[in-house]
Formats: structure tokens, C-alpha cells, sequence
């Protein structure tokens, strides 16, 4: 994560002790446009993640602004597929394992808890953090153009008439691979009317989508309801480039994903679900 903007999705920060916050939350669906998803929406939970992380971390006074961190792990528990979108939220903040670790709790309108989202990650401190993030960009930057790219059937990835593709047809024999391609057009505003990022790689909130939109190819576009979300994250994937996608495990109410590029492995991505 490059700098952080100066938008603030949450506010009314109040501070419960050294390591909680409790906040409330905007409605605003102008200016927050994932705010027309469900609030059980893996790519809406996701970028709440990452913006109720920045507001509170500021509100603490622990956010490094002119150091670079990325996540590394989060998971996200959702129980109630009847919840409305976000008013308030907990978060608390500390280390585990040496690392970054936080927890976050949504709550909607009814007091009803939305979701569960833990996480994990780092702070860069080398002073060559850009530079090795631009040799790692250049060796992937001849990817293919959107118009070359097979992407799936969008009726088959329970996508809106604005939302965009990640992901191809399934492939191989075993039809247990397929290929993603996620790019600043179909990833990105203005290009995708619903999340941001860095700019600087594919993100989490993408990882999430990518995978939400595999479910719903390997169910041939049936609706499903996703009840948790784990991410692990140990390399970057850029944008621009394919993504290999492996199907680990597929079962009832179960999908495993391996996610690389450039013949290296990743991040890999498990989601537990029921029907929708």
C-alpha cells in the first residue's frame, strides 16, 4: 500500500483504550460507490477492511504515512446473510507473531453484527521499496490487452450490468485451472464503478473478487452466499499481467485457490458458502 489518501470512510472516532477504537461509518454511496453491494459482499468487505484500518489506525496516531505496508493474512466471518451496511464499527490494533494484527467488527443499523475481519501484515522500511517494486513491475509489463484476454461469460459470475469480469472459462482437462487478469481498466476507477486500490498491484479486494466470481463459474452463474473468506498473501501479482489460478479443493460449502504469476505462487484464497 502506497501513501494513504485523505478520504475518511469512517468518523466520529472515539478512543476506547491504547489498542480500540470505536467509529461510525458513512453512508454515502456517491462517494463509496461498494456501498450498493451487499453488505456481505467479499470485494464490499474488503475495501471496509482497508478503509475502517486507515481511519482508526489515524485516529490512534499509529499510521506511518511515509512508509509503505501491505497485508499479508485477513479473514472475514460472516453469520448473518439478512444484515444491512455498515453505521459503527470496532477496531483494535496490536501485534502478533511480530506482525501488524487487527481486528474489525461491523455493525449495522439494528445492532446486528455484520462481519468479523482479522488480518495481519507488514511495514516496508527498506529505503528501496519503489525501486524494487518497479523492477518487479517491469518484468511483468507486456501482459496481454483486455481485448486479447478470454474472459468468462459475466452472466456466469453473478456480476451487475457494471461490473467487470476478472477471470476466463475454466481450462485444462481436469477443468480444475483457469487464468485472471485484472488491469487499472477493469480494476480500478474510473474504469470499475465500484473499489480503488494503490494502483500499485492487484489488492485484496480484488484477490476476494477473483475468487467470488470462480465460485459462482464453478456453480454455472447459481447464486451463492459466502460465509467466510481467509486470505494468505506472500507475494505481489501485478496488474496487467495474467494470473494463474489453480483449484486446490472444491466441495460442498468449500473453495480452495491458489493464485501465481510468472510461475510462482502467490497468495491463496479459501471461502466456505452455502446457496444463495
Amino acid at each position: 500500500m502506497a501513501p494513504t489518501p485523505d478520504r475518511s470512510y469512517t468518523f466520529d472516532h472515539r478512543l476506547v483504550d491504547a489498542e480500540t477504537v470505536t467509529f461510525a461509518c458513512s453512508s454515502d454511496v456517491g462517494e463509496w460507490p461498494w456501498l450498493a453491494m451487499a453488505p456481505t459482499h467479499p470485494a464490499a468487505i474488503n475495501a471496509q477492511s482497508f478503509w475502517t484500518s486507515i481511519g482508526a489506525s489515524r485516529a490512534r496516531e499509529t499510521l506511518e504515512e511515509e512508509k509503505w505496508s501491505a497485508m499479508t493474512w485477513t479473514k472475514w466471518q460472516c453469520d448473518n446473510p439478512d444484515v444491512g451496511h455498515a453505521v459503527r464499527g470496532t477496531y483494535s490494533g496490536g501485534r502478533e507473531d511480530g506482525k501488524l494484527a487487527f481486528e474489525t467488527l461491523l455493525y449495522d443499523d439494528l445492532d446486528r453484527l455484520i462481519v468479523k475481519i482479522d488480518g495481519q501484515g507488514v511495514i516496508f522500511r527498506t529505503r528501496d521499496f519503489e525501486a524494487w517494486r518497479a523492477r518487479a513491475k517491469q518484468q511483468t509489463k507486456n501482459g496481454p490487452d483486455l481485448t486479447d484476454f478470454e474472459f468468462a461469460a459475466p452472466s456466469l459470475l453473478g456480476l451487475s450490468e457494471c461490473e467487470h469480469p476478472f477471470i476466463s472459462p475454466l481450462q485444462g482437462t481436469d477443468q480444475r485451472s483457469l487464468q485472471g487478469l485484472i488491469t487499472q481498466a477493469n480494476g480500478l476507477l474510473p474504469g470499475n464503478p465500484y473499489w480503488g486500490g494503490s494502483g500499485d498491484h492487484v489488492n485484496t479486494t480484488h484477490f476476494a473478487e477473483l475468487a467470488r466470481q470462480t465460485l459462482c463459474l464453478l456453480h454455472g452463474g447459481a447464486p451463492v452466499a459466502i460465509t467466510m473468506g481467509e486470505m494468505d498473501m506472500h507475494r505481489y501479482i501485478e496488474l496487467g499481467a495474467v494470473i494463474d489460478v489453480r483449484i486446490d479443493r472444491f466441495r460442498p460449502g468449500q473453495l480452495n485457490l491458489i493464485l501465481g504469476q510468472s510461475e510462482r505462487d502467490c497468495a491463496s484464497v479459501a471461502l466456505q458458502f452455502q446457496p444463495g
